[in-house]
């Protein structure tokens, strides 16, 4: 049976009629797919920028592009004086930036990568950085960081400090050499006690304060510092930098690095001037 123009009409009518209720219904499903996302940016920018940890992320040149509120009171900065700054700006160790940064090139996740951080004000924050690089077709796109606080190495710098200190005022003459007797370290009192200053004994070798004739003992000193023995108390003569001689007692420790390598020695010189002169006080006294 021929469909009339009327039934062809209305069927066409009801036809359009269910396209308008699906475009209808897509619209609905779009607006709410878009309120969603709406909804994730807004959550993924308060958890960006009110996230308990420091946040930043990097350019491919560099800069920094963008920066939360925990990163800016790690390093005490506000957002103009931080963020579009270059990343480089902010590291302590260059080669250590480098070394991220090739990393980051590659594509790389890092987790925990010990660095230090210059704050606001110059002062060091010792920090322990969570690096992921987003790279596309044309190279890197970005990099997005976390970054902490490292307690246990700024522990460890401010136990060095406290030492540095101490060694810095004692009023022994306390000196670090390699295991070529060239002078690596200096304090104050091997300046009073010898004369010299740390620019003009650094780098130098130990035996401008041997006297000729006990050129030998330092040789025997080394020996035993290699084997990784300790000298204690040995008393000899050294030359200040005014040609006098000086009576000393010394104390020499092996000295090792991280890997537990003997590398040098710590050699301790106390002035025995005083303590000789008053036994001689008394030897005179006893035969007068």
């Amino acid at each position: 049976m021929r469909e009339s123009k009327l039934e062809r009409l209305e069927r066409k009518l009801a036809e359009a009629e269910t396209s308008r209720q699906q475009a209808e219904s897509r619209v609905e499903e779009l607006e709410q797919s878009l309120a969603e996302a709406k909804q994730n940016e807004e959550n993924l920018q308060d958890f960006f920028e009110n996230g308990a940890l420091a946040l930043h992320v990097v350019g491919p040149d560099g800069t920094i592009l963008r920066a939360n509120g925990a990163e800016l009171r790690l390093l005490g900065y506000t957002r103009e004086e931080y963020v579009g700054r270059n990343i480089r700006e902010f590291h302590a160790d260059k080669e250590v930036l480098a070394d991220l940064s090739g990393r980051m090139e590659c594509g790389e996740t890092i987790e925990d990568y010990p660095a230090r951080l210059i704050a606001k004000g110059g002062a060091i924050k010792d920090v322990l950085i969570n690096c992921h690089a987003l790279v596309a077709e044309r190279g890197l796109r970005n990099t997005r960081c976390f970054t902490r606080d490292n307690p246990d190495l700024a522990n460890i710098h401010q136990v060095k400090n406290r030492l540095s200190a101490i060694v810095d005022s004692s009023d022994d003459a306390i000196v670090g050499k390699d295991l070529n007797g060239i002078i690596t370290s200096w304090n104050g009192g091997a300046e009073r006690l010898f004369g010299y200053t740390e620019a003009e004994a650094v780098g130098r070798s130990i035996m401008m304060l041997i006297p000729s004739d006990r050129a030998d003992e330092e040789s025997r000193i080394l020996a035993s510092v290699r084997r990784g023995e300790r000298v204690d108390h040995f008393e000899t003569m050294r030359i200040r930098k005014d040609g006098t001689a000086v009576h000393v007692s010394l104390t020499i420790s092996p000295l090792k690095d991280d890997e537990g390598r003997i590398v040098g020695a710590s050699k301790v010189a106390r002035d025995m001037t005083e303590r000789i002169r008053r036994k001689a006080t008394r030897k005179k006294a006893k035969t007068d």
